[in-house]
């Protein structure tokens, strides 16, 4: 049987679905950050620092923190809120339709958000690039990255953000950084805690699942591939891969898996033709 077909027929089939999505997907729905994002957003930073991929970037050792969030917030408005809404992720929704289904990210660029996703169904177990939190984790708060984002952007001058626009937490005086997985200690605060608690019963009480894994590399493969890996030994779950890579699996899940090594993007497009 094709696999493409008989991969559709498991997910049209099932009552539950766990998705597992990684920068895989949103690299195949048309996120570019590198250096054509670089010279249209950003060309100022290929110059004076020889930037030529946004991600990368973000990792440059900067002098100061005010030359980091100058960078940071260029670059993070851009992807978090200046790209379209790709079509790829709102078809993806209207693949699983009313399914029982929850989302499992390390995507923080907020398209399964803006795509219409259900909030309370998304696990982002890296964070949201839209949500700015306390770097001591003093509080629970969680402020909108957006008009921080902007009023740092508007006050840049020389590549750097003076100080009196650096964000502050009102509770202690520390720096509000972006809520995600970076060495910060912000991230696992209230909002976290609660999208992990949601996750966690799902998978408590949702009996049969098929998982469905799409563009998860092995950047960090312990926070999705290998918890998949294991729920399909353990409980018997079909494991749908898709992903460009060579395949690397388990031996002991082989007669659960299909891995399909195609685009995403041609893969769900293909799923939906059958579908409708």
């Amino acid at each position: 049987m094709n696999q493409i077909k008989e991969a559709y027929d498991i997910i049209n089939e099932c009552d539950s679905i766990l998705i597992g999505a990684g920068a895989g997907l949103s690299a195949a729905a048309g996120l570019d950050v590198g250096i054509n994002a670089v010279r249209n957003v950003m060309p100022e930073y290929e110059r004076e620092y020889g930037i030529t991929d946004m991600y990368r970037g973000s990792f440059y050792p900067f002098s100061s923190i005010n030359e980091s969030l100058a960078y940071w917030s260029k670059a993070f408005h851009y992807w978090r809120y200046e790209v379209e809404v790709f079509p790829l992720y709102s078809n993806l929704l209207e693949l699983i339709g009313d399914k029982n289904y929850f989302v499992i990210t390390t995507n923080g660029d907020g398209q399964f958000i803006r795509s219409g996703f259900d909030r309370e169904r998304l696990f982002l177990i890296q964070g949201d690039h839209g949500d700015f939190a306390c770097s001591r984790s003093c509080c629970d708060e969680t402020y909108d990255a957006k008009p921080i984002f902007e009023s740092m952007i508007s006050h840049t001058v020389d590549f750097r953000v003076p100080d009196r626009y650096i964000p502050i937490c009102p509770h202690c005086g520390s720096i509000l950084m972006m809520r995600q997985r970076s060495g910060v200690r912000n991230l696992e605060i209230r909002p976290y805690l609660e999208e992990k608690k949601r996750y966690e019963s799902f998978l408590r009480n949702v009996g049969d699942c098929v998982l469905l894994e799409l563009g998860v590399g092995f950047d960090t493969p312990i926070l999705i591939k290998y918890p998949f890996w294991q729920m399909s030994l353990e409980n018997g779950w079909k494991y749908i891969s898709v992903n460009l890579d060579k395949a690397v699996l388990p031996k002991d899940i082989l007669d659960k898996t299909l891995y399909l090594q195609r685009p995403i993007d041609e893969v769900i497009n293909e799923w939906l033709d059958l579908k409708r």
